[in-house]
């Protein structure tokens, strides 16, 4: 890994030139408070406190891709097994049993790699530091960047993640083999599933780190007083958010019954659990760390200018009170 900030900046004004890549506001900008409050339940001290916070979203995206993957191959096994059995499938007929032994060897493979590479990559925001700890795949290197050389985006891309997804750059170059070229280090900021489903949730939750890494917990606005307000852990783990009764039963029989998907995510689940960061990652986030050589001054936000995307005027500035005029007057 090397440092190029000229390099870095070409390549962020050619992101920013590009319809896919939406640039965000920088750290020393907030969003305004009218829309900065978040639903999140932060009790598990130990991916939430006032050190750092830890995204594990990614092994929960991966549990979903695995699930679907086993259903689905569970699913084409036994229809052909049925189709031979009933006769509505002729497997005399050569071209019907390749067509059906392609089919399961694809799914099969797909199913392998998604197994393979299904491997912890958690992120951590390290506010006493101000730096932010990442785990690459599928190396699995980590690398460690200050939090003040961050430029968010939002990257339309569809993908495993989802087609709003909140990408976090910074000036360390990173060689791509694939492409022949060099590309700045891309930290996911995703922390949980519906993060990545507007333009909107993935806003929120850059204004979540931005808080974070400026004020700590107390600087973030979780709903607690709404009585309405229903608080959800943060995972990519589907099951983790709410759905009606009567799915979330179905899901639940469905997963027991063909074992395949319940016992992919539990497996995820513990490899996760057994994730263990590196020493220097660990010394740099414990208390009382010695930092006398980092800059860990956080960065203030302007506390009269506020922004919002709106989706006829893009982004727009103002105290809360001229936001929403201006929204108002369409």
């Amino acid at each position: 890994m090397t440092k190029d900030k000229a390099y870095y900046q070409d390549k962020i004004w050619e992101k920013t030139d590009d319809m896919a890549w939406m640039p965000l506001p920088g750290p020393e900008w907030a969003l305004t408070p009218d829309w900065a409050v978040f639903y999140d339940d932060l009790s598990n001290r130990e991916q939430f406190n006032e050190r750092f916070i830890e995204s594990r979203v990614a092994i929960g995206g991966m549990a979903s891709a695995l699930k679907l993957f086993s259903f689905m191959f569970f699913f084409l096994v036994v229809s052909f097994t049925w189709g031979g059995i009933s006769g509505d499938i002729d497997f005399s007929d050569i071209w019907m049993v390749v067509i059906a032994v392609v089919s399961v060897l694809t799914l099969g493979l797909f199913f392998v790699i998604s197994l393979t590479n299904s491997k912890p990559a958690p992120v951590r925001f390290n506010r006493q530091a101000q730096l932010v700890h990442v785990t690459t795949l599928p190396k699995r290197e980590v690398i460690t960047v200050p939090w003040r050389e961050v430029q968010p985006f939002i990257h339309f891309s569809r993908d495993t993640s989802g087609w709003h997804n909140l990408k976090l750059l910074f000036p360390v170059i990173k060689p791509d083999k694939k492409k022949n070229n060099k590309e700045p280090l891309e930290v996911p900021g995703a922390f949980a599933s519906v993060d990545w489903v507007q333009v909107g949730t993935a806003l929120k939750r850059w204004e979540f780190i931005r808080a974070y890494m400026e004020g700590g917990l107390e600087n973030i606005n979780i709903a607690n007083g709404d009585k309405n307000a229903k608080l959800e852990k943060p995972s990519g783990f589907s099951s983790d958010y709410s759905r009606k009764k009567f799915l979330d039963h179905a899901w639940e029989f469905t997963e027991k019954v063909l074992i395949f998907p319940f016992y992919f995510e539990n497996m995820l689940k513990r490899r996760e659990a057994n994730f263990r960061w590196q020493e220097e990652v660990e010394r740099l986030c414990a208390p009382g760390a010695d930092l006398s050589d980092l800059d860990t001054r956080p960065i203030r936000s302007h506390k009269n200018t506020y922004y919002i995307i709106d989706k006829s005027k893009g982004l727009v500035w103002g105290t809360p009170e001229e936001i929403k005029a201006q929204i108002n007057r369409g």
